[in-house]
């Protein structure tokens, strides 16, 4: 479950868009509490009898909750909105509140941090503020600036960014693209399985166990040297691409196969 809200690693647009629909499940807690809250207040300011509210029409109750919101209205303008919050609002229903979005703010920055990390891996950091950056911009300018034509605009550029990191390429699968175009998925299935573990750095030890695991092949006698020189130059191979697409992550967690078949040939 941690993962799933850690701010590491990268997801597909298909991933993308399943987490954004499951926001939407994240966000129930909190429009419960929401209406719960604003319907205690509403009826704080109906005049009504619950004891005979089953009688009632439904232009009668269209009436009542009518003129609870002019009531409210008239004591807003008259107090201020944030004295009429603070009055009408108690501290509890507050944190409630607070405590009910945290999930649901967390992991939806989460969901675009994994996916602005698939496409600019390198800058995902950067990306990611920027993004962040850029859509409460839009928010602020579309809902502030009082024209209808300046809100559909940014609400236009806003669907077109959602659109971009949901159909784009990312940065980590064009690099598997371009191993598997290399004949090296093996080296691609490699850097798929260690996203997980952030492309560890194998110690010495790790490369010496290894080792001995080629050495176990072929009932004990071990690969051979030629294929050993094989799975060096394509392991290096490997590193290279990495290293052309600045993935140096990649690149690192390449070197550890390189430095195993190094290894083992000069124990030949």
């Amino acid at each position: 479950m941690k993962r799933f809200f850690a701010f590491n690693g990268t997801i597909s647009g298909s991933t993308f868009l399943l987490r954004i629909l499951f926001s939407i499940v994240l966000s129930i807690p909190f429009i419960i509490i929401l209406t719960a809250m604003l319907s205690s207040i509403v009826f704080s300011y109906m005049d009504i009898d619950f004891a005979n509210a089953n009688g009632m029409s439904m232009a009668e109750s269209n009436t009542i909750g009518e003129e609870a919101g002019l009531k409210i209205a008239e004591e807003m303008m008259e107090i201020g909105p944030m004295a009429w919050f603070s009055q009408n609002i108690s501290i509890i229903w507050i944190i409630a509140a607070v405590i009910s979005i945290i999930p649901l703010i967390w992991f939806s920055l989460a969901t675009y941090y994994k996916r602005i990390s698939a496409i600019f891996y390198l800058n995902r950091v950067k990306a990611f503020f920027a993004f962040i950056a850029v859509e409460a911009s839009l928010d602020i300018i579309g809902l502030t600036y009082g024209d209808n034509s300046v809100y559909w605009i940014c609400a236009l550029i806003s669907f077109a960014i959602f659109a971009y990191l949901l159909f784009s390429n990312g940065y980590f699968k064009n690099i598997i693209k371009k191993l598997k175009e290399n004949n090296l998925k093996i080296m691609a299935d490699l850097l798929v399985s260690a996203k997980e573990e952030n492309y560890p750095i194998y110690r010495q030890e790790r490369i010496k166990l290894e080792c001995s695991g080629l050495k176990a092949f072929n009932n004990g006698s071990g690969i051979t040297i030629d294929a050993a020189k094989t799975s060096l130059e394509r392991f290096s191979l490997a590193r290279e691409i990495c290293e052309k697409y600045n993935f140096n992550e990649g690149a690192r967690f390449m070197n550890n196969y390189v430095e195993i078949y190094k290894l083992y040939i000069k124990n030949i």
